[in-house]
């Protein structure tokens, strides 16, 4: 049974603490809408503010759905931003933008880029517009409620997650990475899904540790939680593995039930998002049935083109410097040097993570974790072919480094010691790196933000 040292709260208290800090310190100093697509994002959850669920397809358009005419307003002040990083905050511009208030009007507009999504993942955005709204607030303080509602509803959910398992300095390191600190203070929802798979997954090992009489109650919030996170995340759906396994844990017939039709519901949707999505930023030469059943009689031809991408040196330094941190648009790049040093730092916590001896408490579970793990990266991949690159593809085109956080979330947990006994050298290291990658997003990323958005 896992146990907790007073090390132990005190190491989760204050990193939820400097993320809850640092997520206030971006807020102020990062402008509007500068994480990739957090236009369609926004637009979004403000559709789900208003109580609707599902977008539509309007011919010769992508699909989308009715946004308020103000808040489009309000983007488009800050559409001169991404994609130019010669292009800086116009003060005059974002004065007059504060100003703008909700018309309640509404007009169509586009947002493909979300119609995978299953919408409750927006919730937390949704009441931030929703209550600014309703408070009859500036669309722009709105939109500041949204990020700070998404930022309080994230740490929430790591604070439930590690009040059922202790954090590991792998998966601290994971969470304070620069592309994870900057996309906390969006309004999309990277690290609320970070958050999701972090509790669903620290639920999974303490009921598979526990003999206590909630665990058939927290098999259902579980499978829940995996339900939502596999339905806006389809690399996340090998997670459902851990479900199975949950339902022999002991066997019940309900659980094993209410299971397969969670699995069956995220299928539903999948299959649903993939037919009434449509996304005219890509070209492509056939329906995405089409490309799918053409990979799955041609799987010779998907290992091709996964194999031609993955022995590109620059993809994989593209991958590396996405996952660890290429901020904005993909415009705020950190020097090589930087880089190099967060991939050693992130390389020796990984390192100094690994325990067999934990490995073996929980072998089938662990095993389980990190197979998920790696079936996932494929899927991103698939995914990305699927719905992304042309037809037919030499190379994968469109993946971001930033994917890959989910499978390494994962693969922390199928790895990680719980690191007790704070006298552990290994765990002083450990925690010595945490240190080096929180004093990175103090020093580093400020000055790389400011001189982005407001200097040069």
């Amino acid at each position: 049974m896992n146990t907790y040292t007073k090390f132990d709260k005190l190491f989760i208290l204050l990193l939820l603490t400097l993320v809850a800090v640092f997520g206030l310190l971006f807020l102020r100093i990062i402008p509007p809408f500068q994480s990739p697509d957090e236009f369609d994002h926004v637009k979004r959850a403000y559709m789900l503010s208003r109580g609707v669920f599902f977008l539509e397809t309007r011919k010769g358009e992508s699909t989308g759905g009715m946004v308020d005419t103000a808040l489009l307003n309000f983007m488009e002040k800050f559409t001169n931003l991404p994609f130019k990083p010669l292009n800086k905050i116009n003060r005059e511009e974002t004065s007059s933008a504060s100003t703008i208030r909700w018309s309640g009007l509404e007009t169509y507009s586009t947002a493909p880029g979300t119609g995978y999504y299953f919408p409750l993942i927006y919730t937390p955005q949704a009441i931030g517009l929703f209550v600014g709204r309703t408070l009859n607030l500036t669309v722009y303080s709105s939109y500041q409620l949204a990020r700070t509602c998404n930022i309080a509803v994230s740490l929430a959910l790591l604070w439930i997650a590690f009040s059922y398992w202790p954090c590991s300095p792998l998966l601290a390191a994971l969470l304070i990475l620069p592309m994870s600190l900057f996309q906390l203070t969006s309004a999309c929802i990277d690290y609320t899904s970070i958050s999701l798979t972090a509790l669903l997954i620290s639920i999974f090992l303490y009921i598979s540790d526990s003999a206590k009489d909630e665990k058939e109650k927290l098999f259902y919030i579980m499978t829940f939680l995996i339900s939502v996170i596999s339905s806006c995340r389809l690399q996340m759906l090998p997670v459902f593995a851990l479900v199975i396994m949950s339902c022999f844990n002991p066997f019940r017939w309900r659980k094993m039930l209410f299971g397969f039709f969670s699995l069956v519901g995220v299928l539903y949707w999948t299959l649903y998002s993939i037919v009434n999505t449509a996304d005219l930023r890509v070209s492509q030469d056939a329906s995405k049935v089409d490309i799918i059943f053409f990979y799955l009689n041609n799987p010779v031809k998907f290992i091709a083109v996964l194999c031609n991408t993955l022995s590109s040196r620059e993809l994989i330094s593209w991958y590396t410097s996405g996952l660890l941190g290429r901020l904005g648009w993909l415009d705020i790049a950190f020097s090589d040097s930087q880089y190099i040093f967060l991939l050693i730092c992130l390389s020796l916590t990984i390192v100094l993570s690994i325990s067999i001896k934990t490995f073996a408490s929980m072998k089938i579970e662990r095993f389980l974790i990190l197979l998920a793990s790696i079936v996932s990266i494929f899927i991103v991949f698939a995914s990305m072919l699927i719905g992304w690159s042309k037809h037919p593809a030499q190379i994968i085109s469109g993946v971001q480094g930033r994917y890959f956080t989910l499978p390494f979330i994962l693969f922390s947990f199928s790895i990680s010691s719980t690191w007790k006994g704070h006298d552990s050298i290994y765990r002083r290291i450990g925690l010595s790196l945490n240190a080096v990658f929180i004093i990175f997003a103090a020093l580093v990323m400020p000055i790389a933000i400011i001189y982005r958005y407001y200097l040069g």
